[in-house]
Order: structure tokens, then C-alpha cells, then sequence
């Protein structure tokens, strides 16, 4: 009878060690992960997230009922000011955060787990890699490692929207790894994948990533020419690949996003060559922010980074970096065994393939963007493992190689001073600065922060500073004159607003603006055609509705005034001032019935400054005699607003008509706490007394 072989114990023995080795370099890179980010969970919501989050509808209402209709910014996908980045699945774990909280901390929170995950599944796909080519799990360990502390993630991690990398990175990484454990099992995998690109559209370009292995695997044993690529799963992959870019146009209505000059000069350069020169060389900046992480910005654009338009340019000289790794790659190639060769090879594969959509074959939106070299920085990380491998092979080291203890504490150190500069705006725009000081962008993203700090004079010399960088800088040019809009200087303001629709006659925003301060200068005829300018540019846009609205009541028209707020409450239902305009028109038409109606549906859409439709709705209710249910409005409302005398006042004669004197009393007196000159309350009380 034949036994089956036993296993020496020299064998079992090297096992235990090996999964031993194994566990300490999981838990040394998540731990390092988490380290490296953990300074920002106290940040604030910082730059674009307010905009994906706190300003985001669907975010803030949990509306899953639109969450496959709009894009990561709220809008309509198919609309014309769409951004057309659509990334529900990223969107929907916004909306669970918010619902369980608020606060920042917990979204930073998720995002320093995922990266903590992503860095784990560096360390596992990297592993089965590894495993394929016979090479050292090492490898896998030192890749996983440098990915964990790299300081580039920085933008990825430590702001909240940057979770669109971090889970397209996780759930491209599973597929992956569920593809290299069975290649046969193409379900899951791909599910995965689908999954990835709903987190954001890169994600797409991991099914490419299959391929590749596929062919260094069948290059490596030998089975088919490097070449082939027609096996019955790539050909699966790859058509899976086409229909999902279809899907994805379909659902953009096949329309690409509109960019500006300012976003990407490069792409609007009406040279050819000039354009080329310029993607290479910010291909190469890319790339320099890989191997030297110090001097980041959240923007590039906007004179950060000069266009190459002469040959004379000294900046050429830096093409040689392509000399340069060509020479490294043809040494490493000589030096390494072939099965090491494949995964140099994989690993560059993997860069090209994961920073192929920001490579500007489709023209994208920004000059350099940090976060999306995350995935592809996977590829990097595993092709400096290997250097190291192979340094610390030569040098016949069993342990690990001295240059980790010098590397790897800057890297940590970066990493957590970046992490404190995403915390706030303030820090961020003053330490990008000092990277692009011609940057007008930065400058007009600070003054904004200024200007909602009350630092108005700070605010106006920043938005001075941006415009002299980009005299046609209409983003600049409308908020100044928003500034001197709250000051009553409606004259300069409609200047500014003029040069800013010149700069770009298609900024709704600013053709709104005008038409306030038209309203505001008594020029009614002149307001209406701005505000019609700015419905014509954008038809969903509830602001420009409600100043509308504002000026037909000005005028007397109060019919077309409801249907201006009403249409306002139906693009935006969380539109609170409309709400509020339209509920007083109806009080004050008598309608109040409908207004306790309108009200009670507002209060359900509106998540935030309830105070005016809840305060309205309890004025309608004692106005028809339910006493009971306006008390309990205005008493959660004064709650919520406790030094309002306004609201207070209100409760006091509501007590009154109700009979109930004394609880009147009461409140005027705790109104002459918080308001001793208050004359309404003081003369109520006296009257009260003397009954």
C-alpha cells in the first residue's frame, strides 16, 4: 500500500518561519500605513470636499433614488455643467458616513483604514506574483512597505475624496488577486473590476493589467511567444474592457467633460509639437515626484508650471531622464534572472497602464494631479524593491538592507508633515505657496478662506495677487466683487462682474451676480436679462431662480415670484431661502393652510438652517388656531437659535393669544436677559404686569 509522503520537519520548519516572517511584515505595513496618515483624522473638510460632500445633495440627503443619475460633484451627469466623473459606488460610502456622522474625523478615519487595506493587498497580489515567477516574497514585503510610507499618497489619503483612488485601487487589487489565484474563475474578478470603476474611472484599466500578467506568466513557462495575446480569458478581458469604456460614454450621454485653458494650458495649445513636448515633460515631473516627494501642490496649473515653447528652453535638458532610465533598465535587465526580469517588466506595465488616463490622450482636467499616481505608484514601488533585492543580494546581506533605515524614516516624516498641511485650507494654500508662487489659483483659494474668516482686506489683496498673475481670471474677478457686493460698493462690483463674463461669457455664476447687483442699483430691466443670461447657460440652476424670484417681487409681480421659488425648491429641494420666500408670499397672501402643507414637505428635503421654514410654518399654525403644534416649533426653533430675540418674541405672543400669560412673562423676561433694550419685549411685559 503506497503512503503519502511525509514532509520533513526542516520543511514544516521553514514554513512556520516563512508564515511567521510573513505575519510580521503585514502587521509592520499596516502599522506603518496608519502612522503615516493618522495626523490628519482631525482635519476639516478641505478643498474639493465640500464641494463632493458638504455641498453635495445626494451626500447630504442620503437620495439614492438620483445616486446613479448625477456625478461625484451632485450634478446631473448628462447635464452641460457636469463634470462627467461618475463614481456612485464612492458617493454611497459618503452617504453612510454622513448618515452615521458628520463630523470629518470619521471620514478621514475610513480613508486611513482603506489605505491601511490597499497597503495589505499591495503586500498579498504582490506575494502571488511573486509566487508565479519563483521569486523572493521579500520583494513583495519591500514593495508593500514603500507603497504604505510613500509621501505621494499624501492627497489620496488625508483629503476625503480622495477615497475614489483608495477604493478603486482596493477593488482592482482584489480582482486581481482573485484572478491570480484562479485565472479560470473570471466572475469575481471581474465584478471586482466593475466595481473599481464605479470608484472612479481608471479603475477600468486593471482588466488590462490581467492581460499583461497573462503574457509574462506564458512568456515565463514557455507555453506561447511573448506576443500572443489570443487566449479565450484575454480575449474575454479585453472585449469586457471595450464595453465597459462604452458604458461608461453611454452614461456621459457620450459627451466628454468641458475644461478650460487655466485647468491644463498644455491641452489647449494649438501646436501640435508644443503639446507633445509639454505632456513628456510633465510625464517626467510625475515621475520626479515618485522618486523625490518633498514639494507638493493641490494644483499645478495656472503658471506653476511654464509651457515649453522653444527648444532653447533649459527645461529640455530633463528629457535626458528618459536617457537615463533606459540605461538603468538595460543594467537591471542584463544583471536580474529572467524570472525577476518579468516582474521589472510587470511592475513598469502596471505604471504605463495605470497613469494611461491621465497621460492626456483624452484631455483631462488638471496639469499634475498627486492622487492619481497612487495605483500606478504600485508599479514603482515594486520596480524599487527590486533594485533594492538586488543590491541586497549583491551585497550577500541576510538582513534587511541598511538603505530601508534611511529612506524609510524621511519618507514617515513626510508623510505625517503633509498629512498636518491637508488638515485645514489655510495650511494647505500657505504651504503650496512656497511650491508654485505663481500659481494664481492658490492665491484665489486663499483669499477665499479669508473672506469666509472675515479677513476681507487679506481676501481682496489675495484676489489682487491672482489677477495680476491672471488678469482674466473670472473666478477671481466674481468673488472680488462679491466682496464689494456685502459692502454696498454695487457699482465696482457690477465693473468686475462685467470683465469677468468678458474673460468668459458662459460663467453663469457671474451673469447671476450682475443681475443682483443690477437689482440692488434699482436696474430691474437690465437684472432680469443677467439672470435670464445665466438660466440660459444653466437651465437647473436654483440661485439664479430664487434672485429672480427676489426681483419679480421687487416689481410687484408676485405670481411669477412663486413660480421662480417653486422651481428653485424642485432643482434644489434642500433650497432653504427659496422655501422661506415662498412660504412668507403665501402667508402673506392668507394661504396658510398651504403654507403649513409646504412646510412640513420642506422640513423633510431640508437638512440644515430649518430655522426660518420652521419658525414660518408655526406662524401659519397659530394663525388657524393649533396653538399645541406651534408651540412645539417655535420652541424647537428658539432652542436651536437661543439668542434670537426675533424667534422668542414670537413664542411670547403666540403665550399671550393662547392665554397663557405667565409663560408669556417668562419669555419676554429671558428676552431682556440676552437683550436688556429689546423695546417690544420690555413694553409686552409692561402691559402683562398690569393686567
Amino acid at each position: 500500500m503506497l503512503r503519502p509522503r511525509r514532509r520533513s520537519p526542516s520543511t514544516d520548519q521553514k514554513t512556520a518561519e516563512s508564515a511567521k516572517e510573513g505575519s510580521k511584515w503585514y502587521a509592520t505595513i499596516a502599522l506603518a500605513a496608519v502612522i503615516c496618515y493618522l495626523p490628519s483624522i482631525d482635519g476639516d473638510f478641505v478643498f474639493d470636499d465640500k464641494e463632493a460632500i458638504v455641498r453635495n445633495p445626494i451626500v447630504q440627503r442620503f437620495d439614492i433614488s438620483r445616486l446613479l443619475q448625477t456625478d461625484f460633484w451632485g450634478r446631473e451627469i448628462r447635464s452641460s455643467d457636469s463634470h462627467k466623473s461618475y463614481r456612485p459606488i464612492t458617493t454611497l460610502t459618503f452617504m453612510v458616513n454622513q448618515n452615521l456622522s458628520s463630523k470629518a474625523t470619521y471620514f478621514h478615519l475610513v480613508n486611513i483604514v482603506l489605505h491601511a487595506l490597499v497597503s495589505l493587498l499591495v503586500c498579498k497580489t504582490t506575494r502571488q506574483i511573486c509566487q508565479h515567477f519563483q521569486s523572493s516574497p521579500r520583494i513583495a514585503d519591500y514593495t508593500a512597505f514603500l507603497f504604505a510610507i510613500h509621501p505621494i499618497h499624501a492627497e489620496a489619503v488625508a483629503n476625503v475624496v480622495g477615497r475614489a483612488e483608495l477604493l478603486m485601487t482596493l477593488f482592482g487589487l482584489l480582482g486581481l488577486s482573485l484572478y491570480l489565484q484562479n485565472d479560470s474563475k473570471i466572475v469575481f474578478p471581474s465584478l471586482c473590476v466593475i466595481f473599481s470603476m464605479f470608484s472612479k474611472e481608471q479603475g477600468v484599466f486593471f482588466l488590462l493589467s490581467f492581460v499583461a500578467f497573462d503574457v509574462l506568466k506564458s512568456r515565463y513557462s514557455k507555453q506561447r511567444p511573448l506576443g500572443s495575446l489570443l487566449t479565450k480569458i484575454n480575449i474575454y478581458y479585453l472585449i469586457l474592457f471595450a464595453l465597459l469604456c462604452g458604458t461608461r460614454f453611454w452614461i456621459n450621454g457620450f459627451q466628454c467633460p468641458q475644461f478650460s485653458k487655466l485647468d491644463n494650458p498644455a491641452a489647449f495649445h494649438e501646436n501640435f509639437y508644443v503639446r507633445v513636448v509639454n505632456y513628456f515633460y510633465i510625464y517626467i515631473l510625475n515621475f520626479w515626484l515618485l522618486i523625490f516627494p518633498k514639494n507638493f501642490s493641490f494644483d499645478y496649473s495656472m503658471g506653476c508650471i511654464p509651457l515649453i515653447t522653444d527648444l532653447g528652453d533649459a527645461r529640455i535638458l530633463s528629457f535626458g531622464a528618459y536617457l537615463l532610465f533606459a540605461i538603468v533598465f538595460t543594467i537591471l535587465h542584463r544583471k536580474l534572472q529572467d524570472s525577476t526580469k518579468l516582474l521589472m517588466y510587470y511592475g513598469l506595465i502596471f505604471i504605463v497602464l495605470l497613469f494611461l488616463p491621465a497621460t492626456n490622450i483624452i484631455p483631462v482636467g488638471f496639469v499634475i494631479a498627486e492622487r492619481v499616481l497612487y495605483a500606478p505608484s504600485i508599479g514603482y514601488c515594486l520596480f524599487i524593491s527590486l533594485v533594492f533585492y538586488h543590491l541586497e543580494k549583491q551585497s550577500s546581506s541576510s538582513n534587511v538592507s541598511p538603505i530601508w533605515l534611511l529612506i524609510a524614516p524621511l519618507m514617515v516624516s513626510r508623510c505625517i508633515t503633509r498629512s498636518l498641511e491637508w488638515r485645514t485650507e489655510k495650511e494647505l494654500f500657505l504651504a503650496d505657496l512656497s511650491v508654485c508662487p505663481k500659481n494664481a489659483k492658490i492665491y484665489y483659494n486663499l483669499a477665499k478662506v479669508q473672506a469666509d474668516d472675515g479677513d476681507v482686506s487679506l481676501a481682496v489683496e489675495n484676489y489682487r495677487s491672482a489677477l495680476q498673475l491672471r488678469p482674466d481670471y473670472e473666478q477671481a474677478l466674481n468673488n472680488m466683487a462679491n466682496i464689494y457686493q456685502r459692502q454696498g460698493e454695487n457699482s465696482i462690483a457690477i465693473d468686475l462682474l462685467q470683465k469677468s463674463i468678458n474673460a468668459n461669457n458662459r460663467f453663469a455664476t457671474a451673469w447671476m451676480n450682475l443681475g443682483v447687483n443690477q437689482m440692488a442699483m434699482g436696474q430691474f430691466n437690465e437684472s432680469r436679462k443677467s439672470f435670464r443670461s445665466a438660466l440660459e447657460i444653466r437651465p437647473h440652476y436654483a440661485d439664479a431662480y430664487f434672485n429672480l424670484g427676489n426681483l419679480y417681487l421687487k416689481q410687484g409681480l408676485q405670481y411669477q415670484a412663486e413660480s421662480c421659488w417653486k422651481n428653485a425648491t424642485l432643482i434644489e429641494p434642500s433650497h432653504h431661502r427659496a422655501w422661506t420666500n415662498l412660504l412668507v408670499l403665501m402667508d402673506e397672501q392668507g394661504r396658510y393652510q398651504l403654507v403649513t402643507s409646504l412646510a412640513e414637505q420642506a422640513l423633510r428635503k431640508v437638512t440644515q438652517k430649518t430655522a426660518s421654514i420652521r419658525f414660518q410654518l408655526a406662524v401659519c399654525q397659530a394663525k388657524l388656531g393649533f396653538y399645541s403644534d406651534a408651540e412645539r416649533n417655535l420652541v424647537k426653533v428658539v432652542e436651536d437659535n437661543p439668542s434670537s430675540a426675533l424667534y422668542k418674541t414670537n413664542l411670547g405672543i403666540l403665550y399671550e393669544k393662547w392665554n397663557k400669560l405667565e409663560k408669556a412673562a417668562d419669555v419676554y423676561r429671558d428676552v431682556r436677559k440676552t437683550d436688556p433694550g429689546n423695546a417690544f419685549a420690555v413694553e409686552r411685559l409692561r402691559k402683562l404686569q398690569m393686567k
